[in-house]
């Protein structure tokens, strides 16, 4: 038996019941196979097609056994790290729940002089000190949307104002796949190589598609 555990019990809000939840799931799969979705990239679709699903255009729909075959390769558990210490922070996993910034605001309050301003690449840096040093949140995101930089690779900059300046997880945009594999890269040189990474991962993407239908 082990020692020196504390418990935490608290009270949980289920809306759903498991029946309910899986009648859901079952309409999703039917939705998937037989209605589809959209897909306006032409790498997507043709990554989709290799898999097996059925191409009509942009139409794409997906058979339920792949939907299947796919959930099954998703981890149960994501550990993200602190980027300089290697200490795993966020276990996303069961009921646990974490605490952060927002990220695409285009404009900031000066702490300086009470202005309205443009957030900007020093904005978003002084921003990730001041997450650092709180300990009610546990991860960073940028604060702001970097508008002092070339437009095509601002989320470039702004992941290196982020990990610069916070040792917390990061959860991060990107504009593209190039962005997201520069940023993997940044990633790789804090952690110390690819496999570091691998091993101890520091940050996320945060991405947000459109509606499908």
């Amino acid at each position: 038996m082990k020692s020196n555990i504390t418990a935490n019990n608290s009270l949980r809000l289920q809306v759903l019941s498991k029946s309910q939840l899986d009648k859901i799931f079952a309409a999703s799969l039917e939705v998937l196979e037989r209605t589809g979705v959209t897909f306006h990239d032409d790498e997507a679709i043709e990554t989709m097609r290799k898999a097996g699903c059925y191409v009509d255009g942009i139409r794409v729909r997906i058979p339920s056994h792949l939907v299947e075959k796919a959930l099954l390769s998703v981890p149960h558990r994501v550990t993200l790290c602190n980027s300089r210490t290697g200490e795993r922070t966020m276990h996303l996993e069961g009921y646990n729940a974490y605490y952060g910034t927002g990220s695409d605001t285009p404009f900031y309050i000066d702490p300086f002089t009470q202005e309205r301003k443009k957030s900007s690449k020093q904005s978003v840096a002084n921003s990730c000190k001041v997450i650092d040093a709180l300990p009610n949140l546990d991860f960073v995101m940028s604060f702001g949307i970097v508008q002092d930089v070339p437009q095509l690779i601002y989320d470039r900059h702004q992941f290196e104002a982020q990990i610069l300046n916070t040792s917390k997880p990061i959860v991060t945009t990107a504009t593209d796949l190039k962005g997201y594999a520069d940023i993997i890269e940044m990633c790789e040189i804090v952690a110390g190589g690819e496999e570091e990474l691998r091993r101890n991962p520091i940050m996320t993407l945060y991405a947000e598609p459109i509606s499908p239908l």
